[in-house]
């Protein structure tokens, strides 16, 4: 019998251990909103609960919808803005592990097609404050306009179910392709080859 009760414990331990590595690893918020804590998709995204208030999500073919949030500076910045230009809209956190693996990829993406007529934006959520965004895009040296979505007013917007998410935008404001989950720049080539001659 005492053999049985150290065995049971054992497994009890190691259940315990492995649920709280589990937890460990994925992403989670104080925020109370978006994210889920811990649940990581497999093509390399953190799965966020529904936005309350979020609409269907924005179609490909369709026109993006516009919106305007403050960069780190708090000027206004408005998709509209970038008309005539390719634009990657892309929602992150510095607190989602795929998001930050996929910014060194961005960057060598971005250095590469930014004369061609490329721009990005990317959209930081919450729990996120703007030191926190700025201290990780100073240390990683990435250059595109950042806005913050303090109150996840366009994750709403564009229905947003997992981060990292980009939409690839045309220079007619139409989007052409939708990416849930992180990215290398062999694939971020590939689909940019379709936008940009």
């Amino acid at each position: 019998m005492p053999f049985l009760k150290r065995q049971a414990f054992w497994a009890l331990l190691l259940g315990i251990a492995l649920l709280l590595l589990t937890l460990a690893v994925g992403c989670s918020s104080s925020s109370g909103l978006g994210t889920t804590g811990g649940q990581v998709k497999a093509q390399g995204a953190v799965e966020i609960t529904p936005i309350p208030g979020a609409g269907a999500a924005p179609k490909v073919g369709r026109l993006a919808p516009d919106f305007t949030l403050p960069d780190l500076d708090g000027n206004s910045v408005s998709l509209s803005d970038f008309r005539g230009k390719v634009v990657l809209v892309n929602f992150w956190g510095t607190w989602c592990p795929p998001c930050r693996a996929e910014m060194p990829d961005i960057l060598e993406i971005y250095q590469e097609y930014k004369g061609r007529g490329l721009e990005i934006i990317g959209v930081d959520a919450p729990p996120d404050t703007e030191e926190d965004v700025r201290t990780f895009i100073t240390r990683g040296g990435f250059n595109w306009v950042f806005v913050m979505d303090k109150r996840w007013e366009v994750a709403r917007l564009y229905s947003l179910g997992a981060f990292p998410t980009t939409f690839f935008i045309d220079e007619e404001g139409i989007i052409r392709q939708v990416r849930v989950g992180a990215m290398n720049t062999k694939e971020l080539r590939e689909r940019l080859s379709r936008l940009i001659k």
